[in-house]
């Protein structure tokens, strides 16, 4: 069954110059404080705003390569109590696609279709609101599946799952972008 796929990746036009890229994404992130971090009775996750801004080249109609900015926090909050996470980070990504415009014959416009995404970013990251606040920065991967749909001829919207480690910080984000060629 492998096979079948190999040979409709095989079959796919490569596009004959790359394409440089921009996007821009909105999105809520959770973040999960591990259980030594926080104390016994606390809330050990923190809802944030995510926002992405990165840009790449699109090196044929099913790969990409690129970099990106992610930052992640939350508007003033007057209450202590609540664990607060806040933090940037700036990392490279390599981005696979199912080009289904492709395989159905319309290879106008922007990729149309799921991907899977790996990136290495190095970050910086607070919580306060716990017992013990935490304050890190470090290296680590980030993995993200999405779906990406045409909104014109240069210009696509997507909507991605993304999940990365901050050493004792597990986060997962949802965001909605736009990406655009040119």
């Amino acid at each position: 069954m492998m096979w079948w796929a190999g040979l409709l990746l095989a079959a796919m036009p490569l596009r004959a110059e790359p394409a440089f890229y921009a996007d821009l994404a909105i999105g809520l992130g959770v973040q999960t404080i591990d259980s030594d971090t926080g104390g016994e009775d606390e809330d050990r996750a923190a809802l944030t705003d995510v926002l992405k801004a990165g840009g790449g080249v699109q090196l044929t109609s099913f790969f990409s390569v690129g970099a990106a900015l992610w930052m992640y926090g939350q508007g003033a909050s007057g209450d202590d109590d609540v664990a607060q996470f806040d933090g940037v980070s700036a990392g490279v990504e390599a981005t696979a696609y199912l080009p289904l415009n492709y395989l159905f014959g319309s290879a106008e416009g922007p990729v149309v279709g799921p991907y899977v995404r790996y990136a290495h970013h190095c970050w910086a990251a607070t919580v306060v609101g716990i017992t013990r606040p935490w304050d890190d920065d470090g290296c680590s991967p980030l993995v993200a599946a999405g779906f990406s749909f045409k909104a014109q001829r240069r210009a696509s919207l997507y909507a991605e799952y993304s999940r990365t480690e901050f050493d004792e910080i597990t986060s997962g984000s949802i965001v909605a972008g736009l990406k655009t060629r040119f």
